[in-house]
């Protein structure tokens, strides 16, 4: 599955606003110039040999856009109807996450994807959550991939969505919807929460910041490399983990976190974000 782990990887990083990081940069540019050599016109599959697939396409073409390298929307195209996007061109179950992830491509492309925000803020359930859905088993995951999508005339659904995670934030700081906090899914609420506050004007809030200040506690206590891949949240015929993805997810949430003064990552000028490729 390498293409599925390097674009769910570059995405990450991109949409925490850390493809400049110094430490970071000699390593992004090859796999960023691989992948976008790898992006067809059709699109690109989770790996050279499987059909291309909307989210694999919609997460390269997302971070390669926030790279400042071009990217033609129109390898979009195959997955796009009129109310939602899709992963594979017949499938007859949806997923609002894929939807998501294409408008926001779309959205950090600089082009117009109203139509498709309906069928994301109708997934949202009435205590703010987005449920799981058929790719991943954690609602955390189905939340953090939704908000991203939404800009401030969703206002009202971060709202409800921020009100949750503050409600459900585990003891330790984690969040978890198994009865315990994992790694991987306080990673998911912190990007979340971040996002949330910028957009609605809850950076200062002191709910908010002590909520993301104790997932950073949480995250440094029990981050523990040789942990990694012991959560099993992604679903294919069944549970399992893409352990390359949920550690760029757990250390880009370690980073962000640590910042005290939230905002959203990909919201920024291409330009001034652009990755020497080779």
């Amino acid at each position: 599955m390498n293409r599925f782990e390097q674009s769910f990887v570059l995405y990450t990083v991109a949409t925490a606003g850390l493809l400049t990081h110094p430490k970071l940069i000699s390593t992004l540019a090859p796999q960023l110039e691989d992948m976008r050599s790898a992006l067809t016109y059709r699109g690109l599959g989770f790996s050279d040999t499987f059909a291309p697939d909307g989210d694999d396409t919609a997460a390269a073409v997302a971070a390669l856009t926030l790279a400042g390298l071009p990217v033609d929307c129109a390898v979009l195209r195959p997955f796009q109807r009129a109310a939602h996007f899709v992963a594979y061109p017949f499938e007859t179950h949806g997923s609002y996450t894929v939807t998501a992830r294409a408008v926001q491509a779309l959205r950090i492309l600089g082009y117009p994807a109203q139509q498709w925000i309906a069928s994301i803020l109708d997934a949202q359930q009435c205590d703010g959550w987005w449920p799981s859905d058929k790719w991943s088993a954690s609602r955390l995951y189905g939340t953090y991939v939704a908000l991203a999508a939404l800009d401030e005339s969703a206002g009202y659904a971060k709202v409800a969505a921020a009100e949750a995670f503050l409600r459900y934030q585990h003891s330790d700081g984690g969040w978890g919807c198994f009865g315990q906090s994992t790694l991987v899914e306080t990673a998911f609420g912190v990007f979340a929460l971040r996002s949330i506050a910028a957009e609605t004007g809850r950076g200062g809030d002191r709910a908010c910041c002590e909520a993301l200040a104790a997932a950073h506690r949480y995250l440094r206590t029990m981050y523990n490399p040789h942990r990694i891949g012991t959560e099993y949240i992604w679903l294919t015929k069944d549970l399992g983990c893409v352990r390359h993805i949920d550690h760029a997810l757990i250390l880009c949430a370690l980073l962000v976190s640590a910042n005290p003064a939230p905002v959203p990552g990909w919201i920024m000028d291409a330009a001034q974000t652009k990755v020497r490729v080779r």
